[in-house]
């Protein structure tokens, strides 16, 4: 099944994709957008990239849950890196096809994560796969203005005061005096006043994920006989089900201290078993809704297979459970469009 979706979240008090630091200023990072009017504007926004190594996360982590642990090395620590030059699952052959397919099918039996997020050998044997899934950068939308706040923060350390008595000299005294002044201005030193700026809006995202693709050679296109049916099954429902966090806040940095404060507003979902299915029109643009009415009832018309539509809220979808040729569910949240997506990806294993 090919699955593509957009959705839209408010996100409150967010520092989710720091820029660099200068002295004690930490700078949010911000990218310059082209609106629906030609207009140029700047705004604060989390990469493509953070929301794609939340979802490899996730999706290792649900595996995990459920006693899974076929992963490389990188991937249990839940680091991103290219293949290592001493990877001994690449075979260093001549650049064959036998070794190129061979190669791949050590590479992605033995990771899950290497199987859905992609992989890349620069070096034995230059080898990669693409990614099953594809995220855009989380921006605000086109219709909403957001805010920004730079906020001053210090770390708390306990004061310790130095004890003096009546019956001390004079000279005792000031001698004192001098210690505490000397305690304090370490005290301060050590409190580490910083700067971080905040981001609060509405904002959207779009992905797209080739589940249909998952445990499937790039050269034999047929799957992996050595996961199996299972296990390939396994891999596909984990890669669905870690979207759930990624609607409700969990992609980016300073979450320690900066958990977004997050609330799921409407996401579109549209998917088949045709591989040619149009990415939907961002939720970032005012005119969405219209544009992917217009999109769906042309995809309807490129194949004849089944063309499943999930929307949430459905309230705020009214016009497109009408669409004829279209498979439509309405639910009444995000999240539970998200697991009515991995019911249907699992009727159709």
């Amino acid at each position: 099944m090919f699955i593509k979706l957009t959705t839209r979240l408010i996100v409150n008090a967010h520092n989710l994709n720091n820029e660099a630091s200068v002295g004690t200023f930490t700078d949010i990072r911000r990218i310059k957008l082209v609106n629906s009017n030609g207009e140029v504007k700047e705004v604060v926004a989390v990469s493509g990239n953070m929301l794609k190594h939340y979802h490899f996360l996730y999706t290792k982590r649900i595996l995990e849950s459920l006693g899974y642990d076929k992963f490389c090395d990188h991937c249990k620590r839940e680091e991103a890196f290219r293949l290592d030059e001493k990877d001994t699952r690449v075979i260093p052959g001549k650049g064959e096809l036998e070794d190129y397919v061979e190669s791949e099918k050590r590479i992605i039996s033995q990771c899950a994560i290497e199987d859905i997020h992609g992989y890349l050998s620069p070096t034995r044997l230059p080898i990669k796969r693409d990614s099953r899934v594809r995220f855009s950068w989380l921006v605000p939308v086109e219709d909403q203005e957001e805010a920004l706040t730079t906020a001053l923060h210090n770390r708390v350390i306990k004061v310790i005061p130095v004890k003096q008595t009546a019956e001390e000299s004079e000279k005792k005294a000031e001698a004192e005096e001098k210690e505490i002044e000397e305690k304090l201005e370490e005290r301060v030193k050590g409190m580490a006043i910083f700067y971080k700026q905040y981001a609060s809006g509405i904002y959207s995202f779009s992905a797209s994920i080739d589940a249909k693709r998952i445990g499937m050679s790039d050269y034999t296109l047929k799957p992996i006989e050595e996961l199996g049916h299972d296990e390939i099954s396994l891999r596909k429902l984990a890669s669905i089900k870690s979207l759930v966090p990624l609607i409700t806040g969990e992609a980016g940095a300073s979450m320690s201290r900066a958990l977004p404060i997050v609330q799921p507003l409407e996401i579109l979902i549209m998917a088949s078993e045709y591989p040619g299915l149009p990415n939907l029109v961002s939720a970032y643009y005012s005119e969405y809704k219209d544009a992917n009415l217009k999109l769906i009832n042309a995809a309807r018309n490129l194949t004849d297979k089944t063309i499943h539509l999930l929307v949430a809220p459905k309230e705020a979808f009214p016009e497109f459970k009408d669409i004829k040729g279209i498979e439509f569910k309405g639910l009444g949240s995000l999240a539970e469009a998200i697991v009515e997506l991995a019911k249907l990806l699992e009727s159709s294993i």
